[in-house]
């Protein structure tokens, strides 16, 4: 079992495209919506048939969508013997603010 995190920026103007696409894809799931940031908060788990590191490329060519960033990830499947792991991305300076705001 994997699940990711993630943050989502979109053109406001888009993020209703944005949405519509995400959810199409297997293991998305939307839990939080800023319409007037153009914020998404996203998780993406594995699904029978599709890993989520699959779904994560194609997140990442969703049409409309101006970056995306990691925001926790957690994994049980570890080597034996090896303790579970869930933790969150390391703190970063958004940089998804100046990029939904250029262009």
């Amino acid at each position: 079992m994997r699940i990711v995190g993630l943050v989502i920026r979109a053109k406001p103007e888009h993020l209703d495209s944005v949405s519509t696409a995400l959810t199409a894809l297997p293991g998305v799931e939307i839990h939080g919506r800023d319409d007037d940031a153009g914020k998404l908060v996203v998780t993406v788990e594995d699904v029978p048939g599709a890993a989520t590191t699959e779904t994560l490329t194609q997140v990442q060519l969703v049409e409309h969508l101006v970056c995306l960033t990691l925001a926790y990830e957690y994994s049980d499947h570890e080597p034996e013997g090896a303790a579970t792991t869930a933790a969150p991305a390391a703190t970063q300076p958004d940089t998804c603010e100046a990029a939904a705001h250029a262009g």
